[in-house]
C-alpha cells in the first residue's frame, strides 16, 4: 500500500505545471527549478571561492535552461522576466567575485532569494 501510494505521488508530482495558468514541459521546468534550489543552497554554504564559482555556474546554467523551455499561457511573460532578472543578477554576482572576492559575492548572492520569492509569488508556486 505504502509503496503504490508513493508511486501515486510521484506520478502527479510530475504532472505539476509551473503554475495553475501553464502549460509546460514540467519535467524540464521542474529538474531545472530542482537544480537551481540545490546549487542555489551549495553557493550559500561554500567556504572557498573555486566551489562558489562552480556551484554559481550550475545555478546559472539551470536557470538558462528554464529559460529555454516552451511555455504557454499568461503567466509566460511573468516566467521570462523572472529567469532574466535572475541571470542578469548572477552576471553582477559572478562580477562581485571576481572583483572583492567571496564573502561580498555570498552577500549578493541574497538577491537571488529575493528575485525567486518574487516570482513565485507572482506564479502561485
Amino acid at each position: 500500500m505504502m509503496k503504490r501510494t508513493g508511486l501515486v505521488l510521484v506520478m502527479l508530482s510530475s504532472l505539476l505545471c509551473v503554475s495553475n495558468n501553464v502549460l509546460a514541459k514540467t519535467e524540464t521546468v521542474k529538474d531545472s527549478m530542482s537544480v537551481m534550489s540545490h546549487s542555489y543552497r551549495a553557493v550559500l554554504k561554500d567556504n572557498d571561492l573555486g566551489s562558489f564559482k562552480k556551484d554559481l555556474s550550475v545555478f546559472k546554467n539551470a536557470a538558462l535552461s528554464a529559460q529555454k523551455t516552451s511555455l504557454r499561457g499568461a503567466d509566460k511573460t511573468v516566467f521570462d522576466t523572472g529567469l532574466k532578472q535572475l541571470i542578469s543578477e548572477v552576471t553582477v554576482i559572478e562580477t562581485v567575485a571576481d572583483q572583492k572576492g567571496l564573502i561580498p559575492a555570498k552577500q549578493e548572492t541574497k538577491k537571488l532569494l529575493d528575485i525567486m520569492n518574487e516570482y513565485h509569488g507572482k506564479l502561485g508556486v
